[in-house]
């Protein structure tokens, strides 16, 4: 994710995958794409949606679930390291 604006972000995504042994696994790995593919644009029409909801200040703040682990770690990071950073 590159953001380029307050309300603007690039999305780029790259799967490595080794070479198929046969078809089975050529077949795996197309499902697995497409499910890829699948979860991202569920992301980021969920994204879109919250970013018009705050722009219209229909949503004064974003609450992440449980399920958001990984992004709530994320935040938690940088709000250390910019409360460090500000002494």
């Amino acid at each position: 994710f590159w953001p380029l604006a307050v309300d603007l972000t690039h999305w780029q995504s790259t799967l490595y995958m080794t070479r198929p042994a046969n078809a089975g696994e050529a077949v795996s790995q197309e499902f697995s794409k497409i499910l890829t593919r699948d979860l991202l644009r569920e992301d980021m029409a969920m994204c879109e949606a919250n970013q018009a909801g705050l722009a219209q200040n229909v949503l004064p703040e974003i609450w992440l679930s449980d399920e958001e682990i990984m992004l709530r770690h994320g935040y938690a990071v940088i709000e250390n390291a910019i409360a460090q950073h500000q002494g």
